[in-house]
């Protein structure tokens, strides 16, 4: 019998610990609108016109990016290798999303990472974006050439939802070149400073 609630116990942990990993921040319903990104940031999008269909199904659809080249987007940023993604979102623009509740459509990044459920769309264009986990985050810079974002509905009920476009963003670290500039800055303005305050 104690053996048979420490395995209980044991697997119980294991699944939450399952859980705690895939889930990482953002898991959930998405924010509505567009993430606020810092100066040095990347992006890359995709719109879609006319819109691409998504089957209500298991199989759904699936799409991918190479984030070293420049989007449809004027504002976009190609990454490059080396960078340091800091904090990394995918953002989506759908319609057609009905059910009792929102119909349950998960994103997949890279591995089957599964990031979180779109909203309900059902009578407008809906845009919202979730912040991915760290492990969906370093697919960034582990695969760039082929970020994988993948849309599948769980629960199996509507015919299908239209995609009119698809985001990928994250801010960056400043380079050590940027930040040696940035001291170099710092430290002249100081010296200026004290100089004044001498004279």
């Amino acid at each position: 019998m104690e053996r048979m609630r420490l395995y209980f116990v044991l697997a119980s942990l294991l699944v939450i610990g399952a859980v705690a990993c895939t889930a990482g921040p953002g898991f959930g319903a998405g924010t509505p609108g567009d993430p606020s990104l810092s100066p040095a940031y990347i992006q890359y999008t995709e719109y879609y016109d006319p819109a691409v269909t998504v089957p209500g199904t298991l199989l759904g659809w699936s799409r991918t990016l190479d984030l070293t080249t420049l989007g449809d987007d004027p504002a976009d940023r190609a990454y490059e290798p080396g960078m340091d993604v800091t904090t990394a979102y995918v953002t989506l623009e759908h319609t057609g999303n009905t059910g009792p509740v929102a119909e349950l459509w998960s994103i997949g990044v890279s591995e089957e990472i599964l990031v979180g459920v779109l909203g309900n769309s059902a009578d407008t264009w809906r845009r919202e974006y979730w912040q991915l986990s760290p492990a969906a985050q370093a697919a960034i810079e582990s695969s760039p050439t082929t970020f994988q974002i993948k849309l599948r509905e769980t629960t199996p009920g509507s015919d299908f939802l239209d995609l009119g476009m698809i985001r990928v963003s994250g801010d960056v670290a400043p380079e050590p070149a940027t930040l040696a500039l940035m001291g170099i800055g710092g430290l002249g303005l100081l010296a200026l400073r004290r100089r004044r305050s001498s004279q």
